[in-house]
């Protein structure tokens, strides 16, 4: 199960991944995040990739969801990426497959906190 979210409000886009991901979830997972991407009209937005009740994935699905990653902070309104993980197995999996070679760019972390902090 997965959600996309863009809150102009809050200047946040929110990609929430649930259970499993498959290829074919990602493929629609990348069709609503360019909807988002869109729905930004170009306004400035940090990104939050929720996976905290996500399996590890398939080898497979790892190099298709850095894809994702990859479409976020090519937007030039994307101020950076934070990816929100409690399985050690799944932030092992987005660090080795970090898009940014800055921690501005993209961050990988286990704390809900600071996943907040660098989004807002």
């Amino acid at each position: 199960m997965w959600r996309v979210e863009y809150e102009p409000d809050s200047s946040r886009l929110t990609v929430r991944v649930c259970d499993r991901l498959t290829q074919r979830d990602v493929r629609d997972l990348s069709a609503a995040l360019e909807d988002a991407l869109t729905a930004s009209g170009g306004a400035t937005f940090r990104a939050l990739f929720d996976l905290r009740d996500l399996v590890p994935l398939e080898e497979d699905v790892v190099e298709r969801f850095r894809g994702l990653k990859q479409r976020c902070l090519r937007s030039e309104a994307c101020q950076g990426l934070v990816v929100l993980a409690s399985s050690p197995t799944i932030a092992m999996q987005q660090h080795h497959t970090r898009v940014g070679s800055s921690s501005e760019v993209e961050v990988v972390t286990a704390d809900p906190r600071e996943a907040v902090k660098f989004v807002t």
